[in-house]
């Protein structure tokens, strides 16, 4: 071996190694530099000069094709057992009368608060007061609170497939003597795929106005350096209807109140900047 690197054949193949070694190192020395050269521009803005920057708003209106609305059963008892089991008959009694109004009690309906809260009494021990010295006066002494029974309160969300139908619910929901029907909304469902269309028809008019642009001032566009969006939110123009147990419901001769849905609307705003040429 020791004489076959002092040959000239092995002269010529060490020769050769470290020139294959120099070439590699050269290569990947040129190659860490261009990274570097790469990362220098990450996170940079391209020069205000050589860009252009254009905005677009979309607007979707649609029916909406939900409505919701909300409904409170609190009643009380000396004991939580039976608060709760006054409040459980008061709920079971409305959940039926939406299961025979068509309402899918397992996918269109949801408890969104349930609590239990004792009830106290509050008042004063009374008691011979001694007299006052000129800088202290005794005060009354007060008795520990005392719980007197307990509250339990559910608050039910439903859901509305048939439009047509959200007045007599309403109605009918507060025949039944709970507390608190109202908050009712006309919604979109699948509200994310109308925001997605919005998005892209903002998307769209941005882009025209950029062409239009650039063909105007005689320049190209190269790529996109910046997108932004705001906006991207559903406007309801919904009717809110609210009734209490005290003045509405009771007594069965309520009118079924009439509740155009109207129509939604949601706007996405882009803004996109391009570098040019």
């Amino acid at each position: 071996m020791h004489e076959f690197l002092n040959s000239s054949g092995g002269t010529k193949l060490t020769r050769v190694l470290v020139w294959l070694v120099a070439v590699a190192v050269l290569f990947m020395a040129v190659k860490t530099i261009n990274e570097f050269r790469k990362g220098a521009y990450i996170g940079r803005d391209v020069a205000s000069q050589n860009t252009i920057t254009v905005s677009g708003e979309g607007e979707i209106l649609i029916k909406p094709d939900i409505a919701t609305f909300t409904f409170s059963v609190t009643e009380e008892g000396k004991t939580v057992g039976e608060a709760q089991k006054k409040a459980t008959e008061k709920t079971n009694k409305a959940m039926d009368f939406l299961e025979k109004s068509d309402v899918d009690e397992k996918k269109d309906t949801k408890t969104i608060s349930y609590n239990i809260n004792p009830k106290y009494e509050y008042y004063y021990q009374p008691q011979i007061m001694a007299p006052c010295s000129i800088n202290y006066c005794p005060p009354t002494t007060i008795k520990e609170p005392k719980i007197i029974g307990y509250e339990v309160s559910q608050t039910i969300e439903v859901k509305v497939r048939k439009l047509e139908d959200a007045g007599d619910l309403l109605t009918g929901i507060g025949d039944m003597g709970v507390q608190n029907v109202g908050s009712l909304q006309f919604k979109i469902e699948d509200e994310e795929k109308v925001k997605r269309e919005a998005q892209e028809k903002a998307i769209g008019i941005a882009k025209e106005k950029a062409e239009k642009l650039a063909d105007q001032l005689g320049v190209s566009l190269v790529r996109i350096v910046n997108f932004s969006e705001g906006g991207n939110y559903p406007i309801y123009y919904d009717k809110v209807a609210n009734m209490s147990t005290e003045a509405y419901g009771r007594g069965g001769d309520a009118i079924a109140p009439s509740i155009p849905s109207g129509e939604n609307q949601v706007i996405s705003n882009v803004t996109i900047t391009y570098e040019i040429r």
